[in-house]
């Protein structure tokens, strides 16, 4: 017996429960076959299935983004096609969306779904929408699938119905929400329609709300509770972000009229930095304009943007319709950027940009790792490799990258593909270094690269021209002095920002000089002789791995009558009772800390600042930590301390801040420099691992002396009145987290060298920041002496950086000179460094008895 199946609408109360017992009976299989038996339905279903892995296999393979607008025009051709056939059986009534029929309402839902695959797919290489966040990718495939699932809805249980409708009638809100944002480029649409009609996309949306609503409409009596429910979801979070947006709004309103009132010497975006607590709606306010695109018509249509913020730029409904209705902080662009930088370290994303990089995508790594242990170093060459997927040649792109480097550590060597040949970087100073790649890069749109010192353990790498749709390869060599916890030495890797590496693939090598013992974290890798060990897969940023403490290396490395080696470094103290203590208080500390602090150091004068320094006592010890504690971060003026020898800093950081260049030019820093050049030197105890960028610059510069640990290890200096002792001189540099010294002595020796010319290099490094110092505040600090010293170990500094320039003319054009007995560029393979000008006189008589006697046989 045949039975014959009804929909909802035809179904009576009194034949409802015979109707779903029916399509209870029927197995799986049957319910998701019934409606492929309409061969309309059948074929939309086919052509989603085709569409959507089009779709995604273009993101996922990451094809060339040549072929997008072909890649489109299938997915055009697929929509079009199945639209015209509905044309063809429905006519008026597909044209007017009008019919009650159930198949109808199913196929121009999946000829809507199929449009929208189109709209996405034209958006690659039309940008209307920018990347949509993670929530809203997940709100429009979840729209697409209920949609989809719209074609087995008759064959539903009731509950399913129900979850059905509440996804639908939320696709609605999303749908109508996208209809108004196009409503500024629906006459552009309209005239695109002319011709072929691919500015209909642009009604896609509008379509799908006029659809959506339709349906909703007609089953709203039977399933009102789910259409209720599927309404107000969307309403709900956008109710609760709108208010949280509101909230911070007027935070940031009353933060900004506070400011103007208080200290001069700090800029507004640093007061105001200070004060914002750093959650996730404050970014979005702060990021809107920068990251988080506002209303098509508040972009005034400029299709090139003027941007020096690189994060990649979304679409977040949530900030389009919050900041449309309560607006933005008045904040220019520059002080939108600063602000981020100092409370969510977006300080790579505000690099300055020549050219745009949007299209960029780090390929590969060749990440070989060569490690000293006698010695406590390594040496790191990562050769990576840059893709440009623009489809359009003449997008040429600049790449940016910047590397994280371990405390310590130095880049010696920068190498830049160029017509296939690998050349190598010369050492010259910052500003000749700027002024060549800018000008060639800015004007001349020519081969160059250029490494730069970066405060707080960074450096940045630029690599121009990345041409479209196609490779740029560059090298970078890092040496780094391992870090050393208990028995045993740590090697982390140096991890980057910059070209996206979601798809990066990252070949790893770690060659061991002498065997190790103990190794652990290469357990994954294949090894040889347990001293080389390598594998391949995705780039791995955290990649780290130890081994046992050795005895150091007792040989040295020689070079111009100068002696390099290494020492064994512990700890020696000297005397030390402050008869100040200075807190450096702010969000990081918690108040038992605060109060514990106060208690062992209470027997000294204690101050916190606050526009001013005011004395702690017992009576506005709360008060002071509950005002100060609301800045994020602080920025304890070391100049305005007085008899700062007899003085201690305890600091704590857990939050980015800003650094002494972010401060450049402002009171606070001309006051700094005033006072610094007058050879500042203080003590600071810091209770966090990390200094705060401002510190760590300080630190590197030699201006602050510092330990760090815990309140038990400060309690225990204060009660046995002691400090940590400065060991560093002229020729002496410190390096306590690989717990060594380097040591620079006069020599006569003619002995070939076995130790690494990275004694040399990190010796340098070091002795430049200590020799800047001060000076780094003043404007003179460059001096020949510095640069020399800089030139002859191959180092990027405060004051030197290394560049690629495309032809001999452009160096000499800029007046770069290639260093005469230096290192030259460090490398794997040796130890980089050059004869001795004896030692080319032995070399030079050698080969000249080698010629004489070859002459002689000939005679």
């Amino acid at each position: 017996m045949k039975t014959e199946l009804t929909t909802p609408s035809q179904i009576t109360p009194a034949s409802e429960k015979l109707g779903q017992e029916t399509i209870t009976r029927l197995s799986f299989q049957e319910k998701l076959s019934l409606p492929l038996k309409d061969t309309y339905i059948g074929a939309g279903l086919i052509f989603v299935i085709i569409s959507a892995i089009l779709f995604v296999g273009f993101e996922w393979l990451a094809t060339n983004k040549q072929e997008a607008f072909t890649l489109f025009f299938i997915h055009y051709v697929i929509a079009f096609v199945y639209g015209f056939s509905l044309l063809i059986k429905w006519g008026w009534k597909f044209i007017s969306g009008r019919s009650k029929q159930e198949d109808f309402t199913a196929q121009v839902l999946l000829w809507l779904v199929l449009s929208l695959i189109s709209c996405y797919a034209l958006n690659r290489e039309m940008s209307v929408f920018d990347s949509a966040t993670s929530w809203l990718c997940f709100y429009i495939v979840t729209s697409g699938i209920a949609c989809i699932a719209f074609v087995w809805k008759d064959h539903m249980s009731s509950v399913l119905q129900s979850g059905l409708y509440v996804i639908l009638a939320a696709a609605l809100l999303l749908f109508v929400y996208l209809a108004i944002y196009l409503v500024p480029i629906y006459p552009i649409g309209a005239i695109c329609m002319i011709g072929i009609g691919i500015g209909g996309h642009v009604f896609i949306p509008l379509i799908f709300s006029f659809i959506l609503f339709r349906v909703l409409r007609e089953s709203f009596f039977q399933f009102k509770k789910p259409i209720l429910i599927g309404l107000a979801l969307p309403l709900v979070f956008i109710t609760y972000f709108a208010w949280h947006w509101q909230a911070n709004l007027d935070k940031i309103q009353s933060v900004e009229s506070q400011v103007i009132s208080h200290t001069k010497s700090l800029p507004k975006w640093v007061q105001i930095s200070q004060k914002l607590r750093s959650d996730w709606v404050t970014e979005r306010i702060l990021k809107t304009g920068l990251v988080y695109t506002p209303m098509l018509w508040e972009n005034g249509f400029d299709i090139f943007p003027s941007r020096s913020f690189s994060e990649v730029q979304e679409h977040d409904p949530l900030v389009v319709i919050a900041s449309t209705l309560w607006g933005r902080p008045d904040f220019s662009r520059s002080e939108k950027i600063q602000i981020l930088e100092s409370l969510h370290d977006a300080r790579h994303e505000a690099q300055q940009r020549l050219w745009s990089g949007d299209d960029l995508a780090t390929r590969h790594i060749e990440n070989n790792v060569k490690v000293y242990p006698d010695y406590r170093l390594a040496y790191t060459e990562k050769i990576i490799t840059i893709h440009n997927h623009s489809s359009w040649s003449w997008r040429d792109q600049e790449a940016i990258y910047t590397f994280h480097l371990p405390e310590g550590s130095v880049v010696t060597s920068l190498s830049l593909w160029i017509n296939g040949i690998e050349e190598e970087a010369r050492l010259t100073t910052k500003a000749k270094a700027d002024s060549a790649y800018t000008t060639i890069v800015g004007v001349e749109r020519r081969d160059p690269s250029v490494v730069q010192w970066q405060e707080g353990n960074t450096v940045t790498v630029r690599v121009f021209p990345c041409p479209a749709n196609g490779d740029r390869q560059f090298k970078i060599g890092i040496t780094s002095p391992l870090r050393a916890e208990g028995d045993r030495l740590f090697y982390d890797n140096i991890y980057f920002q910059g070209p996206t590496n979601s798809r990066t693939k990252e070949n790893t090598s770690v060659d061991f000089v002498s065997a190790p013992l103990d190794v652990l974290g290469l357990e994954d890798f294949s090894s040889e002789a347990n001293s080389i060990f390598y594998t391949k897969g995705s780039y791995q940023p955290d990649f780290s791995f130890s081994f046992r403490t050795p005895t150091l290396s007792k040989q040295s490395f020689v070079f111009q009558g100068k002696s390099y080696s290494v020492l064994p470094y512990q700890k020696q103290y000297e005397h030390f009772a402050p008869q100040s203590v200075y807190i450096d208080l702010n969000n990081s500390w918690s108040l038992r800390e605060f109060e514990d602090v106060y208690d062992m150091t209470k027997s000294s004068t204690v101050w916190v600042w606050d526009e001013q320094w005011i004395q702690l006592t017992n009576t506005n010890l709360l008060s002071m930590y509950e005002k100060l504690w609301k800045n994020q971060f602080s920025l304890l003026p070391v100049h305005k301390i007085d008899n700062p020898e007899q003085s201690l800093i305890i600091s704590k950081s857990d939050h980015p801040s800003p650094n002494l260049n972010d401060l450049k030019d402002t009171p606070f820093a001309k006051d700094l420099e005033s006072k610094a050049t007058q050879n500042l030197k203080v003590r600071l105890f810091s209770l966090s691992s990390e200094l705060s960028p401002y510190l760590k610059t300080l630190a590197e510069l030699r201006v602050i002396q510092y330990d760090r640990g815990s309140t038990t290890y400060l309690k225990q200096l204060f009660i046995e009145k002691r400090f940590v002792k400065n060991m560093e001189d002229e020729q002496t540099v410190t390096l306590p987290q690989a717990e060594i010294q380097l040591k620079e002595e006069t020599t006569q020796s003619i002995n070939a060298n076995v130790a690494p010319d990275h004694l040399l290099r990190l010796f340098t490094y070091n002795h430049l920041m200590h020799e800047i110092g001060h000076r780094y505040f003043a404007k003179d600090y460059l001096s020949d002496n510095l640069i020399a010293e800089a030139q002859r170990a191959y180092v990027v500094s405060p004051i030197s950086s290394l560049v690629v320039l495309e032809t001999q003319k452009d160096y000499e054009r800029f007046g770069i000179k290639e260093a005469k007995n230096s290192l030259k560029n460090a490398s794997l393979n040796g130890a980089g460094s050059v004869p001795e000008p004896h030692e080319w006189l032995l070399i030079l008589t050698a080969v000249s008895i080698a010629g004489y006697l070859f002459w002689r046989q000939r005679i």
